[in-house]
């Protein structure tokens, strides 16, 4: 819009139909001194008083062929601005358009100055259509041109320092935002307001993270992140500060006042006679190793932690039973300053409860004057105590209530084995209540209970089978039991020998005891079919914990009959074994080398992506790599990367796991160089289109580029390679070579054009030369194809559309999402990228097709179907477009090259260095010191890339590599590695951009006093 023109005022003309001819020379000019008018009315000429032939003007009439031109019809006569409307015979009087209304005539002349018709659709300047970009002011208002004709579109234009926005034509009315900038009646509006959910500063749509009225806006609108991190404060998914639990990092964490709350020992406790349990009042980072118990100032051992999946809490269990005392517990969260601790008193293992396992009582089924009874001692943990030595001395009384027949009464009542076995004087009948009291001499613990006489069936064995999966699965610490169920089969009869197999039933007269719930979990008694289709009783695993064992007892609470079940969980999978090979091609000095690495878990199965590895790797005890190295994923499989050094010192790399070392030595050979250029990549195209500005870029990047080696020289090595190209002197009628003086200059990218005007189809070679190697040269074919000799075109798909707004007001995000590539190919495949409106058009997805998208009831997508017609042949396509009104959500996140680099190769890069501050002085990395030298680049599901001004970073996390670094904050969007003066380091950084995580390495050194 730069070019467009001011004009202050115009004359608005009411014009009727145009006038439509071509307009011609007007021949030998009229003179006196040629012609005459003879008696007849017609023009002769002098000399011979032959009629005069053609179109010629005299004594302000037409003629044609001698004779006044014919009535009513139209004429233009002459050129450029000498050009002359006749109507009929005479110039036309009044105003008249012509040649489908790109020439304004007032009296059969070209009107001078600038004129609007009268219906203000069509602008004129010296009576020809305008050219280029017009902005006009009439009635009040102002209207914009192209070239000549009114601009219906939605257009800003910038005239005298002022910015307009005009739709339909003419300047905007109210207030409307377009192009990220507010308008109020075609004026910016540089008050700072939220509009349509936008947050508007000066009348631009906000850039970055602010503040507005209590409420947060990134890049102008409400984070949809559930929290977003500014000022050090947390901010939810409505811009206000975060309230509540929220997870940050992959931890549960409470905020308050968008604050994180810092964990604390909120209880610690025993919660059996070996394990204490520490809760906190939010997740706590830290290791297993970093928890310790104290007693007397005496550290105990510790077997295991389990610490909590949402880090709220964690059971230590020691190596030995809890005896009385006193216990400290201390927790060293990482990067905190000190320890957690806490006190916890201790008493010894007592008994706490004794229980009677039922109301009922069937008498034995050998003896009728016998029956027994199911009873439970539980510790102070509810532990099952009842075959300890602490339980031991359990005696038991019993008297019977009421009975049938008179005389009834217990002969003796003695405990053993869970059981009180009572005697009869003679057989009770169906009905007949005894009382039994259980009484611990020790601790005074009793219960008395009643229990009937029952001749109902009641459960009365027990049998378990062995730990069953139904394919045949091995229970670790990985299963999940949810999708993968593993059950202890139940055999459980009554006292008539009839199979138990009502779950419900089985649940109310069997009691379970689980010697180890740190372990694994069991549920009720539950029926499942089995294979045959008969009812199975089963005990389920329905949580598993850690590995270890835990023992499942079944008891029948009629008559203490019971059975046990030993449940190992086996530990989960870690890596098996690593090992190297030799890395492909020659080992150059300072270069990065990928050393391909064959993994496997501890069941011999492959592991191929980093993702995998990493997660066996924190759940393996012992992995060493080489100081400075790290796993990395290319093409599906794995690499261990090192950064070796000078020619001729050897390097060594090695990665030790459980024990087992692999090891590979290389001897870096000279620095790899550029040497010669053996073609141009394959996406670069190969065919210009004949009178087309554009042509084809070909930028260092996209040279094929052996080394010394005949080694490929990647992307990254590529781009500080200099060339000359240069189009070969016989073609230079063919092809030009721009940017820069390529003949001989040094460049990065050259632009290839044809330079042909008479748009004939030719070919031509470039010579690519790396500068000053003459011998490294590579001519590459360029074809011309003119449009004469198109035989097909075609249309690119479309990805996904993202839209905002509401039903009426839809709009696209980014208009470049929804245009499509047409091409066109000649007989020999050559192809051109065709440019729209010029050479093809698009409908069915205008900006009203879109704002008036219909999607059904909880659907996030919508379809239209464009056409796309090309120009000169009137071919048209149809391709269906899938609009979608998601929010965009990160799928992949990456570190590429900074700067101008970044939008050319979206590679990924493994390795940054930061510059070092000022001498003597510490050297601190951050987000935005690595912002300086590396780009982060995140492409979300509609397949576009957004930098961290989109989607910010969340979470920075440091490790060291090597070298002498401090680190504060770490894991979090404010994390720093610090680099004393002097010294030098090396550190892996792992950033978090909306839930996604890349990690590359960083190395830095800070100067020391100069």
């Amino acid at each position: 819009m730069a070019n467009a023109k001011f004009v202050k005022t115009a004359a608005a003309v009411a014009l009727g139909a145009s006038v439509v001819t071509t307009a011609v020379a007007p021949g030998a000019a009229s003179a006196a001194s040629k012609y005459k008018v003879n008696s007849k009315g017609h023009l002769v000429l002098k000399s011979t008083g032959s009629l005069v032939k053609g179109w010629v003007e005299f004594g302000g009439k037409l003629y044609k062929n001698g004779k006044l031109a014919p009535a009513k019809k139209y004429k233009i006569m002459g050129t450029g601005s000498s050009m002359k409307l006749y109507y009929g015979s005479n110039l036309k009087k009044g105003y008249k358009t012509a040649n489908s209304k790109t020439l304004l005539f007032k009296d059969g002349k070209l009107v001078k100055g600038t004129k609007l018709t009268g219906d203000r659709t069509r602008y004129y300047e010296d009576g020809k259509l305008a050219t280029g970009w017009d902005v006009v002011a009439a009635d009040e208002t102002k209207y914009i041109f192209k070239s000549g004709k009114l601009y219906k579109d939605p257009k800003t234009a910038l005239r005298e320092g002022v910015l307009n926005y005009f739709e339909n034509g003419k300047l905007a009315e109210g207030t409307k935002a377009f192009s990220d900038t507010l308008f109020t009646d075609g004026t910016v509006d540089e008050k700072d307001q939220v509009f349509e959910d936008v947050l508007y500063v000066g009348g631009k749509k906000a850039e970055g993270t602010k503040l507005f009225e209590d409420t947060l806006y990134v890049d102008g609108k409400v984070p949809t992140a559930e929290l977003t991190k500014f000022e050090e404060k947390y901010y939810d998914n409505k811009g206000k500060l975060a309230n509540g639990e929220f997870e940050l990092d992959g931890n549960k964490v409470t905020i308050k006042d968008g604050v994180v709350q810092t964990g604390e020992i909120e209880s610690a406790k025993a919660v059996n006679t070996k394990t204490i349990e520490v809760k906190y009042t939010s997740p706590v980072e830290a290791a297993a190793a970093d928890y310790t118990v104290t007693k007397d100032g005496v550290k105990l051992n510790i077997a295991k932690v389990t610490i909590a999946t949402d880090k709220k809490s964690a059971q230590i269990e020691l190596t030995s039973k809890l005896a009385k005392g006193d216990y400290e517990v201390s927790v060293k969260p990482a990067d905190a300053e000190k320890a957690l601790t806490a006190k916890v008193a201790v008493a010894d293992e007592a008994v706490e409860a004794l229980s009677i396992l039922t109301d009922k009582v069937a008498v034995d089924d050998k003896d009728a004057k016998k029956a027994n009874v199911a009873y439970q001692v539980t510790n102070q943990y509810g532990e099952d105590i009842t075959a300890s030595t602490l339980a031991k001395d359990v005696k038991a009384t019993a008297t019977v209530k009421t009975s049938k027949e008179a005389g009834l009464a217990i002969d003796s009542a003695t405990v053993a084995d869970g059981k009180v076995n009572l005697a009869f004087n003679k057989a009770p009948q169906e009905g007949d209540t005894v009382q039994i009291t259980l009484v611990d001499p020790t601790t005074a613990k009793t219960v008395t209970k009643t229990v009937t006489i029952s001749s109902e069936a009641i459960a009365s064995t027990v049998e378990i089978g062995a730990l069953t999966n139904k394919d045949g699965k091995t229970l670790t610490e990985d299963v999940n039991v949810t999708k993968d169920e593993f059950y202890l089969p139940l055999t459980v009869k009554d006292q008539y020998g009839n199979a138990v197999t009502d779950a419900e039933e089985a649940a109310k007269e069997l009691t379970v005891t689980n010697t180890n719930p740190s372990v694994v979990t069991f549920g009720k008694p539950k029926t499942i079919k089995t294979a045959d289709g008969k009812d199975q009783l089963v005990l389920p695993v329905t949580d598993v914990h850690s590995a270890g064992s835990a023992v499942a007892l079944v008891i029948a609470n009629v008559n203490g009959a019971n059975a046990t079940a030993t449940v190992t969980v086996k530990e989960g999978l870690k890596l098996g074994s690593a090992t190297l090979s030799d890395p492909a091609g020659i080992v150059t000095a300072n270069s990065t080398v990928l050393f391909p690495l064959a993994v496997t878990n501890t069941n011999g199965e492959a592991v191929k992506t980093v993702k995998e590895f990493e997660a066996l790797k924190a759940k393996t005890a012992a992995v060493v790599m080489t100081e400075g190295t790290k796993v990395i994923e290319k093409d599906g499989a794995l690499y261990l990367e090192a950064k070796v050094g000078a020619e001729g010192v050897p390097f060594t790399t090695y990665i030790i796991v459980n024990g087992k070392n692999s090891t590979k030595v290389v001897t870096p050979q000279k620095a790899s160089e550029a040497k010669v250029i053996t073609g141009v990549s394959a996406d670069v195209a190969k065919a210009i289109r004949a009178g087309n500005a554009k042509g084809v870029t070909v930028k260092n990047t996209d040279l094929i580029v052996l080394d010394q080696y005949n080694q490929q020289l990647t992307k990254e090595q590529l781009a500080d390679v200099k060339f000359t190209a240069v189009v070969a002197e016989a073609d230079k009628d063919t092809l030009t070579a721009t940017t820069g003086e390529v003949t001989d200059g040094e460049v990065t990218e050259a632009t290839i054009i044809a330079s042909n005007t008479d748009k004939t189809a030719k070919t031509g070679k470039v010579t690519f030369t790396l500068t000053g190697k003459a011998d490294s040269a590579f001519a590459q074919t360029f074809s011309v194809v003119k449009d004469a000799d198109f035989t097909g075109y075609t249309v690119s798909d479309l990805a996904t559309v993202q839209v905002t707004g509401a039903e009426g007001t839809y709009k696209v995000v980014r208009d470049k999402d929804a245009q499509f590539t047409v091409t066109a190919k000649d007989a020999s495949n050559n192809e051109v990228v065709l440019t729209e409106s010029e050479d093809y058009n698009v409908s069915g997805i205008s900006a009203a097709d879109i704002e008036a998208l219909k999607f059904a009831e909880g659907a996030d997508t919508a379809k239209l179907t464009a056409t796309i017609t090309i120009n000169a042949t009137g071919e048209q396509f149809k391709k269906e477009v899938t609009f979608s009104k998601e929010a965009p959500k990160v799928q992949s996140v990456k570190f590429v090259k900074n700067a101008t680099a970044a939008k050319d190769n979206s590679e990924a890069i493994s390795e940054v260095t930061v510059p070092a501050t000022a001498a003597n002085e510490a050297t601190v990395v951050n987000k935005d010191a690595l912002l300086n030298v590396a780009d982060i680049e995140s492409v979300d599901q509609f397949s576009q890339k957004a930098d961290v001004t989109i989607y910010a970073i969340t979470n920075v996390t440091f490790t060291k590599v090597s070298g002498d670094v401090t680190f504060a904050s770490n894991g979090l969007a404010t994390a720093t590695a610090t680099v004393p003066a002097g010294k030098t380091a090396v550190v892996n950084v792992t950033v978090t951009v909306g839930g996604k995580t890349t990690t590359t390495t960083v190395n830095v050194t800070a100067p020391a006093a100069k």
